[in-house]
């Protein structure tokens, strides 16, 4: 057997591989006896049929297979050992002679191949790159102050009724004078002030205290009449029996207290002592936002890079060869699918060959130490949306290993962790141009450029 690879013009190649009878026929003699022990034919025993009938039968097709098998080995390993640096797979050339299975005893064959290019990280002299620095709004730092506060507030009786009060009243229906009808009685019945839809009723409640009394319209004051139902304790059907009048005895009054900005709030967040002046904990509170952001700038700027740097490094490909082997590696997709589309195959392509410049010249590469600081930021992160800015280092490695336990979870954390390294390596590489914006003209660029897609 004869192989050999030769650069065309561009980056086009061939490989051609010669076979002489030597090569195959062993093979072929081989598969065609396993075959005749195989074949189960009417009038000769299981394993007897001669073999002179065998190679009348199964001897082409043998042959096909043997030599097909002998090429793509053969193909692959030279690839291998001769370091050649393909795009894609290797393609029977267009230009291959028929072959005539039946006659032919030597064969040659031919296989396009498209080079990978060989990538220079040289941008255009006027190339900037813009990543963007979030100033937070201090709507935005006073709303996660809040949030806090509420978090770690509690529940507290209240001597009168506010705006926020829960109220627990004994509620019964008023009787018309003279009717013998028992009048309906709800024991205990607890609602929000903030869910009482009439105003009126609203401003009579506000001030009262325990043991004070409102009549008021059930229809009126409770517009959700599967609310109206569940809180009464009956069937929505039931309330056409009811009459509209009820009188409300105030029984206790509860309200939501926010926590007070005090050493024990610090300590139940950040832990003991971590955090402890008011001044540290709204310092802490603008690095939680400001690492919060850094997702969205890390989002943009990874999004405009591939835009921008897919243009600027303008490497030469083989394209009539990649476009003929999109074509033929999926059956579903056709030569004018391709034309059509092509632009957006030709970004990705550079997009990834770009990434896999960087991440064999930085050597990136993801530990196991990497991936448990990954799931233990996903952790963490899960953790905030419940109110809890900080774990015990114990605890959080702990979560952070049974989240790796799964196969899962752990492919896309491996995948993110090496997406991160190779996106901070480009960072790095590109002529980078930190600006400076606040958090309302971030919002409305993105806004614009959502607008715009």
């Amino acid at each position: 057997m004869e192989i050999r690879s030769e650069k065309l013009e561009g980056l086009n190649g061939r490989i051609s591989i010669k076979l002489g009878k030597a090569d195959y026929q062993e093979k072929v003699d081989n598969a065609l006896k396993d075959i005749r022990k195989k074949v189960d034919m009417k009038g000769f025993r299981k394993g007897m049929v001669p073999m002179g009938l065998i190679q009348k039968m199964y001897k082409t097709s043998t042959l096909v297979d043997e030599i097909n098998k002998i090429i793509s080995n053969s193909l692959f390993e030279h690839i291998y050992a001769e370091k050649l640096n393909i795009l894609g797979e290797p393609l029977a050339s267009e230009t291959q002679n028929p072959i005539d299975w039946e006659t032919q005893e030597e064969f040659e064959f031919h296989f396009d191949i498209g080079f990978a290019p060989d990538i220079e990280f040289n941008f255009p002299e006027n190339a900037k790159y813009p990543y963007y620095k979030i100033t937070p709004s201090e709507e935005t730092l006073q709303a996660r102050l809040d949030n806090y506060l509420a978090n770690y507030g509690q529940v507290e009786t209240q001597d009168e009724v506010d705006a926020d009060s829960l109220i627990k009243a004994d509620m019964e229906e008023i009787i018309a004078e003279g009717s013998d009808k028992t009048p309906f009685v709800a024991p205990g019945k607890t609602f929000l002030f903030s869910k009482v839809a009439d105003e009126a009723v609203q401003q009579e409640l506000l001030g009262k205290k325990e043991g004070d009394q409102v009549t008021l319209s059930l229809s009126k004051s409770f517009t959700n009449k599967t609310d109206l139902a569940s809180m009464l304790g009956v069937k929505e059907a039931e309330l056409e029996g009811l009459g509209d009048d009820f009188k409300l005895t105030l029984i206790e009054i509860t309200g939501y207290k926010k926590a007070a900005i005090n050493q024990e709030l610090f300590d139940k967040i950040y832990g003991e002592n971590e955090v402890t002046t008011e001044e540290e904990f709204k310092e802490r509170i603008k690095a939680e936002v400001l690492r919060d952001f850094e997702y969205d700038t890390e989002y943009k700027f990874t999004f405009d890079l591939k835009d921008k740097i897919t243009q600027d490094l303008a490497f030469e490909l083989p394209v009539e060869f990649l476009k003929r082997w999109l074509e033929k590696t999926d059956d579903n997709i056709k030569a004018e699918d391709v034309e059509r589309d092509w632009h957006l195959y030709e970004k990705d392509l550079r997009w990834q060959l770009i990434k896999d410049k960087i991440e064999h010249e930085q050597h990136v590469e993801v530990t196991e130490e990497d991936m448990l600081d990954m799931a233990k930021s996903i952790t963490l992160a899960q953790f905030r949306q419940y109110g809890f800015a900080s774990l015990p280092e114990e605890e959080l490695v702990k979560f952070a290993q049974q989240v790796l336990t799964n196969e899962e979870q752990r492919k896309r954390i491996t995948q993110s962790k090496k997406d991160e390294k190779i996106h901070a390596a480009l960072k790095a590489v590109v002529p980078l141009e930190t600006i400076e914006i606040s958090q309302e003209d971030f919002t409305k660029m993105l806004e614009a450029e959502n607008q715009e897609a």
